[in-house]
């Protein structure tokens, strides 16, 4: 039958095939849409020999969408075009697109970019620059421009208009951009995101009919998961600038530093139905943004709503854009001195939007861009000099003994974790920042601790790294690493205003965010320019030592306390071999092993003769240090190669839940570990079809964080399958609104519960599990007389007796709940306290600094395991007592924030609630993690405690059947 239809299609005429009975339709435009007004400034003078966009796009700029392959085709062929231009690669995006910006200006500019860059380095770092040649630098350097277009993929508009901006300035023979181009140089990087841009070309394609679409809730203007927002990997690339994970920022940001702008255009799009946002931004701001950042944002400002003005077109600044959080484009940017601007059009898509009464078309949002980004370089022209000496006044200012930043240091202290301390010194480098380490321990009268408190008379041990505030990159600096930045008052009280009368927050982005609490280093704050001891901190890594293979080696052994071991461990199993990890602290062959560390034993390896080798190579390529062991007995108490204590651990086989209602973000940062990480393969699961999927093939199934926090809930017959699979031995791990979503299925597959679902209960379980555990971890004894003595007491203490009266009832709790529900944080950074004995803290100190949004509260009471708990115990004159629901020890307090905005009332709520629980589930287990551990790829310390149950978690935490042959 097949053959006989295929027969009569050769018979029918072509047109047959490719035509429909019903005529083309003559609507495919909406009346009023076409957008006719010229998008180049009055008296451009275009080259004809320079090519138009439209010559390699085939249509107008604006028409629609331009791909990003379309985009770097014409920036090849403007450099090779113009004298004017010049084109630089920077980066491969992950997908292998190229990342290039164009260096616009005069050609005798160009043939002296190395005078240029080089003068803008000795503005950028005054340190010795007498006030003559400072002058004449002002005097005599172009200000160079940086305009940055499309980090976020789906925000079209910017890109398209970077083509535009590019033909102008390098086609223009007018005397205004002549001049201009004399003045600066113009930086443009056209398409900043290639891979997510083409995500959502490719979205809009597949979404597009044959008639204008004006409908903004249509699939052609909203898209649809994962979205084209995200690069490769869905990470948010205008949140990366202060963590640099991605080849994008990487890429970018050590030509941003060789260029030294004056002015950074960041260029966005924002929801369809508004208008046009340009910097400045509203409170909260960052302290330690430049002085002049305010009075010249205004500046610019006014000019650009005068463009604006002159065709009547709506615009605005301020609203619901702050500049707290420093990892924003233009935040960072302007930590590093330039002008950081904002500039956010209403998001159009394709075709256009009906706004109201108003249509706008596609091309309209282009001009829009435009406008903006030749308003901004018209001021930057104009307030070149004065701009300039503001910019070395203040650089010389914080170098300055007497400057902002001239007495004090951030000392982090050494410690065991190898790979952690090499991603730090990374980053680093990155930055640019200055650091040092100390070549003999030193004492310092003062400092101050991550949890606030104030240490008399400390001791810096040697190999500590300092970070002195007074260098050149002082603000960014401090920026990243001050423990405690404070909003002002006035945006604080605005907060609140708003959080009570309209239950939502003001601010934009996460309020926590230092490094060395993101990282999960222990750090100090000293308030002097530290001088003496010190040497330069060598960012390089240094390579582990290699080991040979010998005859008589019976495991090769890494240590736990290196990040890079849990890698190592899952690359050798994905390998074939089959790997040990220690759930109680060893030692062998004189290395001292905590838990989860990896062992690789012959006896286990028998059948391959290639195990030391494989070993070694893995471990030279990860850079961990193995170490050649031929006696398997430890010391004193600690673990035996040969005992129980040493687990052979079982392959991960993981898949991640993707689409539905996962967070893309968490998705997102997930997958990367995965890939660049740990370097294990891995499958993705489509959650609306999962229920139906063989989930046997899988030993670890993560559920990523959830949109609407969990609200939304997991479809009743995936949860069944789940918990089947869980029964069986799966390893089941879930983050933020996933661990919600569990919790608040009809019938939970665990035990664990939300704050909110166990107000009505008896809650001394859950109390009597804080008191279990603070017992055990303080080693409380009675003494020995009551220990050894032969009556029984007719009073005895109980630890509860002292506090737990005063507990309000059930119905005083539930208000209180609701009511402290309402100060729930965009997100804060908060201490918790480490169980070390689980082997899902492995590789984590006494406390562990973790993120915290308006993540689930989780509970948990025996046999509900909770290895991290919010809240560390410090010394203090307190009697014993209740902080919400849970007992403090007499003669401790407990400390919850550590750094961001975290509200009294939220610290009460979440104080010794559970930031992550295990729990036994028939053969297998369940791991609920209160906020996603894995967020931006940069909350290092939490990411190990994942990285622990996705590659130890089979092996030590459920049961797998064993392979008979």
């Amino acid at each position: 039958m097949a053959r006989m239809l295929a027969c009569l299609c050769l018979l029918l005429p072509p047109m047959a095939m490719a035509t429909t009975p019903y005529p083309a339709s003559t609507s495919a435009t909406v009346p009023g849409l076409a957008y006719t007004l010229d998008l180049y400034p009055d008296g451009a003078d275009h080259d004809p020999a320079v090519p138009t966009p439209e010559a390699t796009l085939g249509h107008p700029v604006g028409a629609r969408a331009a791909s990003s392959r379309e985009i770097h085709a014409y920036a090849v062929a403007l450099a090779q075009a113009s004298p004017r231009v010049e084109l630089v690669e920077y980066a491969r995006s992950f997908e292998d697109r190229p990342l290039v910006y164009l260096v616009i200006s005069s050609p005798e500019n160009l043939a002296r970019r190395d005078e240029i860059q080089a003068g803008k380095a000795r503005l950028a770092d005054p340190r010795g620059l007498a006030g003559g040649e400072r002058d004449r630098l002002i005097d005599t350097l172009p200000a160079v421009a940086w305009l940055a277009y499309g980090i976020h993929g789906n925000e079209s508009s910017t890109s398209d208009a970077a083509m535009a901006v590019m033909y102008h300035l390098s086609a223009d023979r007018s005397a205004a951009t002549t001049t201009m181009l004399r003045e600066l140089v113009v930086i443009v990087d056209p398409n900043q995101n290639p891979d997510g841009r083409e995500r959502f070309i490719a979205g809009v394609a597949q979404a597009r009919g044959t008639q204008v679409n004006v409908d903004d809730q249509s699939l052609v203007h909203t898209g649809y998961w994962p979205f084209g927002r995200g690069n490769h990997y869905l990470f948010d690339l205008n949140r990366d600038w202060i963590y640099a994970r991605h080849p994008e920022t990487r890429g970018r940001m050590p030509e941003i530093a060789r260029w030294r702008p004056l002015m950074f255009l960041d260029s966005h799009e924002m929801g369809a139905q508004d208008t046009f946002l340009f910097s400045p931004a509203r409170e909260p701001h960052n302290p330690h943004l430049p002085p002049y950042r305010g009075p010249m944002g205004e500046t610019f400002a006014t000019d650009m709503a005068r463009a604006f003005d002159r065709y009547g077109y709506p615009y605005y600044s301020g609203e619901w854009h702050e500049d707290w959080y420093p990892g924003y484009t233009d935040a960072w940017a302007a930590l590093r001195g330039a002008q950081g601007i904002l500039h956010e059009q209403a998001r159009l898509a394709e075709d256009g939007v009906q706004r109201g009464a108003t249509l706008v078309s596609y091309r309209q949002s282009v001009h829009h861009q435009l406008l903006a980004s030749f308003a901004n370089l018209g001021t930057l022209q104009r307030e070149r000099v004065s701009m300039m000496r503001q910019f070395t006044a203040d650089r010389a200012e914080v170098v300055s003994a007497r400057g902002p930043y001239g007495n004090r240091s951030f000392v982090i202290l050494p410690g065991d974790n190898a790979g952690r301390m090499a991603e730090f010194r990374d980053l680093l480098r990155m930055q640019g920042f200055e650091a040092h380490r100390l070549s003999r321990a030193q004492r310092v009268s003062r400092a101050t601790d991550q949890l606030g408190r104030v240490r008399r008379d400390v001791e810096l041990p040697e190999g500590a790294i300092v970070l002195r505030n007074r260098q050149p990159e002082a603000r960014l600096l401090a920026a990243m690493f001050e423990f405690d930045p404070r909003i002002s008052e006035t945006a604080l009280a605005e907060e609140r205003r708003r959080l009570l009368a309209e239950g939502r927050s003001t601010i934009y982005d996460t309020t926590g965010w230092n490094i060395s609490m993101m990282f999960g280093l222990e750090a100090f704050e000293v308030p002097e320019h530290l001088d003496a001891g010190l040497e330069p901190l060598n960012l390089d890594e240094a390579r582990a030592p290699a080991v040979a293979p010998r005859d008589n080696t019976i495991a090769l052994v890494a240590s736990g306390a290196d990040d890079r071991a849990v890698a190592l461990a899952a690359r050798l199993m994905q390998d074939g071999l089959r790997v040990r990890a220690n759930t109680h602290p060893s030692e062998l062959a004189g290395q001292a092993l905590p838990i989860g560390s990896i062992a690789v034993t012959r006896d286990d390896n028998r059948a391959d003769d290639a195990w030391q080798r494989k070993v070694i190579e893995q471990a030279a390529a990860l850079g961990v240090r193995v170490h050649a062991v031929d006696h398997g007995r430890a010391p004193g108490t600690l673990a035996d190669l040969g005992g129980q204590r040493w687990q052979l651990l079982a392959r991960p086989s993981i898949a991640v839940l993707a689409r539905g209602g996962s967070n893309m973000l968490d998705f997102g940062a997930v997958w990367y570990a995965l890939d660049h990480r740990l370097g294990l393969r891995h499958s993705h699961l489509d959650e609306e079809r999962a229920a139906g999927m063989d989930l046997r093939r899988y030993n670890v199934i993560y559920l990523p964080d959830r949109w609407g926090g969990g609200s939304g809930g997991f479809d009743e017959r995936l949860l069944a399958a789940l918990a089947d699979w869980v029964k069986a031995g799966g390893t089941l791990v879930a983050a933020g609104g996933a661990s919600r979503a569990l919790l608040e299925a009809e019938s939970p597959m665990v035990a664990a519960r939300l704050l909110e679902q166990v107000l009505d209960d008896e809650l001394a379980p859950y109390q009597d599990a804080l008191h279990r555990e603070w017992l055990a971890a303080a080693q409380v004894m009675p003494d020995s007389e009551a220990t050894w003595g032969h009556g029984a007491s007719t009073a005895p203490e109980y630890p509860w007796q002292a506090a737990e009266s005063t507990l309000p009832d059930a119905d005083e709790r539930k208000r209180r709940d609701a009511w402290q529900q309402l100060f729930m944080p965009s997100g804060a950074l908060v201490a918790t306290r480490v169980d070390r004995h689980h082997w899902l803290t492995a590789g984590a100190g006494e406390q562990l600094t973790v993120l915290f949004g308006r993540s689930p509260v989780l509970m948990a009471k025996p046999p509900v395991e909770a290895p991290l708990r919010v809240g560390v115990f410090t010394a203090g004159e307190s009697a014993a007592g209740l902080v919400n629901w849970s007992p403090v020890p007499e003669g401790q307090e407990l400390r919850v924030r550590a750094a961001g905005l975290l509200w009294p009332e939220a610290r009460e709520r979440i104080a010794s609630s559970a930031w992550v629980t295990r729990e036994s589930v028939g053969r297998g287990q369940v791991i609920l993690f209160a906020h996603a551990p894995a967020f931006r790829a940069a909350q290092v310390g939490a990411m190990r405690v994942l990285e622990n149950a996705l590659v130890l978690g089979p092996g030590l935490g459920a049961s797998e059947p064993v392979q008979l042959p």
